[in-house]
């Protein structure tokens, strides 16, 4: 059996953005979920967002600022002082604020370029040689922008998931209790980043077998995201699916499955029937039956999966190697 256990570290490495419809609210006692922009509203934050990483970019500090509080004043006109994205946009607009020295500037930038660097390596599974480069990344952070700003926890973050990589959970623990005392500090209780490093310390936890440890862990993650994200959110689905799987590991099958039949719904319905997480969840469902010893909807779900991805990925893809031994897994334990 295959299971696959999603770490989404929204961090500099693997940060994934989601465009998610957002409109003007009243912010009232509205989840923050229901105060994202939508329409004009949403595609003014777009442009300055753009606008504003341009400036950045090309060093005109003073015109970036006026931008940064343009979009610092649209957020929390519309989204309320409390909402993550306006907590954001005031951490860049205060960034901004602050004099940077040429050389400060420098040192950021060669952080900057040092993060794409092993971002590539990491991607490419090269995370030994990546280690050197994300510690390099995050002593500059430190010291140019101070311990308790979000890029240096992100920083911690990206080094605790090589450390986590290459098996070295000690380290790796220690420095996601950093990166998310830091988030919790900086960007508060509720921001999507303070679950994800919630998310990514489970994930640890689970690995090593420690589920006691593990549960409240993804359960706080989970609840975090669907408040201020929302129930069909990519991030929130991947918490349900990772609660489902630390159920299933204690053999608590009975509250596994719900959760696993609602991320698949959810990425059936926002991402599509073929789409990598929806084939992920369909095997993760299917072995949760085999554990079960529900082989009639284990195979079922399992060729369902196989189908998907002879479709998408082609038959001399590694990953059908995978369906195929899942169910040969699954008629083994039939005797067939």
């Amino acid at each position: 059996m295959m299971n696959h256990l999603f770490v989404l570290t929204t961090t500099g490495i693997l940060f994934l953005q989601f465009a998610m419809a957002e409109e003007p609210a009243k912010t009232g006692a509205k989840p923050q979920y229901e105060r994202i922009l939508k329409g004009e509203d949403a595609k003014k934050a777009s442009e300055l967002q753009k606008g504003l990483a341009a400036l950045e970019a090309a060093g005109k500090r003073e015109e970036a600022l006026k931008v940064a509080e343009e979009l610092l004043g649209l957020r929390n006109k519309l989204q309320g002082d409390n909402h993550w994205q306006t907590i954001d946009a005031k951490i860049a607009a205060n960034g901004l604020r602050q004099q940077r020295t040429p050389e400060q500037a420098q040192q950021l930038a060669e952080a900057a370029r040092l993060n794409m660097r092993l971002a590539t390596l990491y991607q490419q599974g090269k995370d030994k040689d990546a280690i050197p480069l994300a510690k390099s990344v995050h002593e500059i952070r430190s010291r140019v922008l101070g311990q308790k700003h979000p890029d240096t926890a992100t920083s911690l973050n990206d080094l605790s998931v090589m450390y986590q990589s290459q098996g070295k959970h000690a380290e790796a623990e220690l420095l996601y209790l950093d990166a998310l005392k830091i988030r919790r500090e900086v960007l508060g209780e509720t921001h999507p980043a303070t679950a994800s490093s919630l998310n990514n310390r489970s994930a640890l936890y689970q690995s090593q077998g420690k589920y006691a440890e593990a549960g409240p862990l993804s359960r706080d993650a989970l609840k975090i995201r669907r408040e201020v994200l929302g129930e069909k959110h990519s991030d929130t689905t991947i918490s349900l699916n990772n609660l489902a799987l630390l159920y299933q590991s204690q053999g608590r099958y009975a509250e596994a499955e719900p959760l696993f039949r609602e991320a698949l719904k959810f990425h059936r319905e926002v991402l599509g029937e073929k789409h990598p997480l929806t084939v992920t969840n369909l095997n993760n469902l299917a072995s949760l039956y085999q554990s079960q010893r529900k082989y009639a909807e284990a195979e079922s779900l399992y060729r369902d999966a196989l189908k998907i991805k002879r479709e998408v990925l082609g038959e001399k893809h590694p990953s059908i190697a995978i369906s195929l031994n899942n169910l040969a897994s699954l008629y083994q334990a039939q005797r067939k």
